[in-house]
């Protein structure tokens, strides 16, 4: 059995109008809609985002969002900002276990904070020392990162209990491990582009662009068999 990657079906004149949808949102409730932006852009994402056919789906709350960053601002401050590490590392397994395909199958994460502070020193040194033109590089080093840790379970959830996040789970069991092939090579090109002609079209190309981007990710990403 081959490897299953992940397809992303998403399009620039989609995330154009959902755009504009989320920008008058915002404006009708004076700026209150702010705080569901991200969970909103992350649902159009994911749901545009095909593992064997089937749509993701993310389940977390906004009030345990806003948990989760009081949780971290107390836990920067107490430590000094030494505990950056594992916060990152925490806030993507927290992302993942609130993520779901629809047939029940979930994620979970395997990435430590000692795994980021290595990530992170790479980057401080390698930026810098380019004068930024390591970014892409850097940038796809962390989608390996966050992507080579993410492991999707074989069982799906039984239906009955759909929508609750204490899924029980029915199926063989296991984890499948996924791995993420792109390169930052690939994504300076593309943010090139997308640059240019956002530039030449006084912004407008960015929905576009944007989904070029996702879809770079995406579609990097393989689910082993």
């Amino acid at each position: 059995m081959q490897d299953d990657r992940v397809e992303f079906v998403g399009t620039g004149g989609d995330f154009f109008v959902f755009g504009l949808i989320q920008g008058v949102l915002v404006l009708l409730t004076l700026g209150i809609y702010f705080l569901l932006l991200p969970g909103a852009v992350k649902n159009w994402k994911l749901s545009r985002t095909l593992v064997e056919g089937v749509p993701m789906r993310h389940k977390g709350s906004l009030l345990d969002g806003l948990g989760s960053i009081l949780a971290n601002f107390l836990l920067i401050v107490c430590s000094a900002g030494l505990a950056m590490p594992w916060i990152v590392a925490r806030n993507k397994r927290y992302d993942l276990e609130h993520t779901f395909l629809e047939d029940g199958r979930r994620f979970t994460f395997a990435g430590s904070g000692g795994q980021v502070i290595g990530q992170f020193l790479i980057g401080l040194v390698a930026i810098p020392c380019t004068l930024g033109l390591a970014f892409p590089w850097v940038y796809a080093m962390w989608k390996r990162w966050e992507w080579d840790n993410t492991r999707l379970s074989n069982d799906r959830a039984d239906t009955s209990m759909r929508g609750s996040l204490a899924l029980e789970s029915v199926g063989s069991g296991g984890w499948r491990e996924a791995t993420f092939d792109g390169q930052g090579s690939e994504f300076f090109g593309i943010h090139l582009v997308n640059t240019l002609l956002s530039i030449a079209t006084f912004g407008l190309y960015g929905a576009w662009g944007a989904v070029k981007l996702f879809r770079w990710e995406f579609e990097h990403v393989t689910f082993a068999a």
